[in-house]
Formats: structure tokens, sequence, C-alpha cells
């Protein structure tokens, strides 16, 4: 009878201890919850940015080509060839 009251004085202890640790993981789980929900909608924000980034260097880009035409046309037109970005 003694022995059986010890296996179950072990398997009420190992009951509890698992129950605590249950309640420990379950924090751990809401808070890489919540840092997962920060990550993702800064993922979401820098992903979108990336995209401004993008169509603004490409707008800079083709500035640049426009006016690297205009510089060459400006050239030629000092050989009397008509600027047709004036």
């Amino acid at each position: 009878m003694e022995k059986l009251m010890g296996q179950l004085k072990r398997s009420e202890k190992a009951r509890t201890d698992t129950e605590q640790k249950m309640l420990v993981l379950k924090e751990e789980l809401g808070g890489l919850k919540e840092t997962a929900t920060k990550s993702a909608n800064t993922v979401k924000e820098l992903s979108s940015q990336l995209h401004d980034y993008k169509e603004k260097l490409q707008a800079t880009d083709q500035t640049l080509a426009e006016v690297k035409v205009c510089i060459v046309v400006s050239r030629c037109s000092e050989t009397n060839f008509e600027d047709p970005c004036m």
C-alpha cells in the first residue's frame, strides 16, 4: 500500500510540474506570437517602402537619361542641330 501511495505522490508531482511548464510555455508562445506579428508588420511596411523607392529610382533614372540626351543634343546643337530640350 505504501508503495502505491509513493507512486501516486510522484505521479501527482509530475502532473503539477507538467502543468506549470505548460503555463510557462503558453506565456512564451504568447510573446512569440506578438513578436511574430510585429515582425510581419515590419516586413510589410519595409516591402511597401522598397516598392516606393524602386519607383522613385526608376523615375530618377528616366529623368537622368532624358538629361543625358539633352546634354548630348545641346552639344550637337552647337554644330547647328536643333535642340529638342529647349
